[in-house]
């Protein structure tokens, strides 16, 4: 994975587990991601997966501040598949952490989890939280619906990754809600980043706004953080 992302000058990833959203081990998951981490200093910035329906408040809370606070992590990863919306109350300790500190949680929305009109709840919410929807560019369906939820609230995020990003629909949130809230992923390694890389590096936009979508974006997101 580094391999490539030096080929693709990416310098620093964001990373989660696998097993700790899709096989609900958040602890084992957590860990290695902090391996990670720790053995390659300033490639990789944790996310910490939070599942509620495996681990008790106060140890998620727990875990939450020795890996945000004593280890760096940048941002929470909850996953759709644990029959909870997001803004169940099982959550609100996340919530509220995340509220403290100005961190950002990428969701995949969907299913139990719930659609925009439950992200844009929780937009409300906690303001200070700043909310990335994942896959974005999979589909003008789902991108129209959270290009709405962008508009009416300034800390919605999108994010692009996906196989079959969508011909155009990169240049047509970009005239819909500009160019400061869209971010580039990849899903590596499950899938190749060099394809979702060509999304942005080839999208009818000037060099300026693929330069913010490609990484700039993910700084200022970054310096979003508080204390």
């Amino acid at each position: 994975l580094i391999e490539i992302k030096d080929v693709l000058g990416v310098k620093t990833t964001a990373i989660m587990s696998w097993v700790g959203p899709v096989a609900s081990e958040p602890e084992i998951g957590n860990d290695i991601v902090l391996r990670a981490v720790k053995r390659h200093p300033g490639r990789f910035r944790g996310l910490v997966t939070v599942n509620p329906t495996h681990v008790s408040a106060g140890r998620m809370v727990s875990t939450l501040r020795r890996l945000v606070d004593r280890e760096g992590f940048v941002g929470l990863k909850p996953y759709l598949r644990l029959g909870l919306k997001y803004n169940d109350r099982l959550y609100a300790p996340c919530w509220e952490f995340a509220e403290q500190r100005g961190l950002y949680a990428l969701l995949h929305i969907g299913g139990p989890a719930g659609g925009m009109d439950m992200v844009k709840d929780l937009a409300k919410t906690y303001p200070w939280v700043q909310w990335v929807i994942a896959h974005t560019g999979g589909s003008f369906g789902m991108v129209r619906d959270v290009v709405a939820g962008m508009k009416q609230h300034s800390n919605i995020w999108a994010e692009l990754t996906l196989t079959p990003v969508t011909n155009g629909v990169i240049e047509w949130m970009v005239s819909e809600v500009g160019d400061e809230r869209i971010l580039f992923g990849t899903d590596a390694p499950m899938r190749d980043p060099r394809p979702q890389f060509g999304w942005v590096v080839w999208a009818d936009l000037p060099a300026a706004s693929r330069t913010k979508i490609l990484g700039a974006n993910y700084l200022r997101l970054l310096s979003m953080r508080r204390g």
